[in-house]
């Protein structure tokens, strides 16, 4: 997210932070940021960002309603993406959600298959409201036994 006084540019530069440069021109970042900053959304809530394939994934779910419309009642979709790999993880039929009201969903829970990655995408996909969905990227560490380069000599 871009700091206040980073969020555009007073006059022409080379190189900067800014997520709308001079004049008045959004850049890609901008549009990552709008989206970010929707009023309604789906969430997630992790407890680490890092994990192990085999490791027991678990996040908490939520639909976030900062908008003066309610939402809803709906259908949410959760899957763990790596490559062409789809695993469903839960089907989340959710509540109305009332104006300027967070609803806090299950806890979801899936061992980590066996992924030849470096990451994968936990994905929520809400069946009324594209425009609600989320992602997220999260880092899978190497998880067998480690190359001979990365042992220390004892």
């Amino acid at each position: 997210m871009p700091l206040n006084w980073c969020f555009n540019e007073p006059w022409p530069t080379a190189a900067n932070s800014s997520v709308i440069s001079f004049p008045a021109r959004p850049k890609p970042a901008y549009f990552e940021v709008q989206a970010a900053c929707r009023p309604t959304a789906l969430a997630a809530r992790f407890d680490r960002l890092v994990w192990r394939t085999g490791d027991l994934f678990e996040c908490d779910l939520h639909v976030l309603n900062d908008s003066s419309t309610q939402v809803e009642p709906g259908r949410i979709r959760i899957e763990l993406v790596s490559g062409d790999d789809r695993q469903h993880v839960l089907t989340w039929d959710h509540d109305a959600v009332p104006t300027n009201t967070n609803l806090a969903g299950p806890r979801c829970r899936i061992q980590i298959p066996n992924w030849d990655s470096d990451h994968f995408i936990l994905s929520m996909q809400h069946e009324s409201y594209p425009e609600y969905d989320a992602s997220y990227r999260l880092l899978l560490a190497y998880a067998g036994e480690r190359p001979a380069f990365y042992q220390l000599n004892q």
